[in-house]
């Protein structure tokens, strides 16, 4: 087992729990017994990042200590199991037809996720303990991942009938994970981690009071969402150097494309949109 590169392992991992997801959605009386129950959505996509987690060790040579358990396995077992309930989701509410084109991609998208996911830590990962070329590429995949999964993770949240209260600490807590996850890349003392994350976590949290309010789609509350943790994202990981002009024209074009998300997208009863 040791011969086995690291690459033929991820492949080896990918194939395993695509396999899984493929024989639940095979059999569908599995998932029709499952969905009778409030739980039963959580249960697959627990299985598989649960299998994720304990199997990256494996596939990672068993290097993975200390601080890395946090920022290694369990960011690539979280983004995982957001993915798969996303994907779960959507099959939960379509219609038979669709339900069938939805497995077929999914089986292939489920693949492909898995293995770029493994791929990924397995960079952050190696470039912890040595420097190498593909440290940068790494750090870049894991930042369009984390934006990724938190932009279906808000929609998921939003589009439960959730306790605001729950909502809004699950909210916290992901973004608070995800951003410590992403800052942890950076050459920078634990209390510069801590505090950035914290920050961004809050920011986030607000806007998510405010857009809880709002009257617009799932969908536009998502994206909003991510464009301010993508803002608050992007000055925290230039946390070592100055922010030049330009970054903050990108950002600046941004905060007014959530203001016209915000008015043009909103309905407002009888009366509809406000533009």
């Amino acid at each position: 087992m040791k011969n086995i590169s690291t690459r033929n392992r991820a492949l080896i991992l990918s194939t395993l729990l695509t396999g899984i997801y493929m024989i639940f959605h095979l059999q569908l009386s599995i998932l029709e017994y499952l969905y009778q129950y409030d739980w039963g959505i959580f249960v697959l996509p627990g299985m598989i990042s649960i299998l994720m987690f304990l199997a990256l060790f494996w596939v990672l040579n068993f290097s993975v200590k200390g601080e890395r358990i946090i920022t290694i396995n369990i960011f690539a077992s979280l983004s995982i199991f957001i993915i798969f309930l996303f994907f779960e989701f959507l099959y939960f509410t379509q219609t038979s037809l669709e339900q069938l084109t939805t497995t077929i991609l999914s089986i292939i998208l489920v693949f492909v996720v898995n293995y770029i996911v493994i791929l990924t830590v397995n960079i952050l990962n190696y470039s912890y303990i040595k420097q190498i070329p593909l440290g940068q590429a790494g750090r870049a995949a894991s930042y369009i991942i984390s934006l990724i999964v938190q932009y279906f993770a808000f929609f998921l949240m939003f589009s439960k009938d959730m306790n605001v209260f729950l909502r809004t600490l699950l909210i916290f807590l992901v973004v608070l994970f995800f951003a410590y996850s992403l800052l942890w890349n950076l050459a920078i003392s634990f209390t510069k981690r801590a505090f950035s994350s914290l920050s961004i976590a809050i920011v986030v949290l607000l806007f998510s009071l405010v857009i809880n309010l709002w009257p617009i789609s799932t969908y536009l509350i998502s994206l909003v969402l991510s464009i301010i943790l993508y803002i608050s994202l992007g000055i925290a990981l230039e946390i070592r150097e100055k922010v030049s002009r330009q970054v903050w024209i990108e950002y600046g074009v941004l905060l007014v494309l959530v203001f016209l998300i915000l008015i043009i997208g909103s309905e407002w009863g009888i009366n509809g949109p406000l533009i």
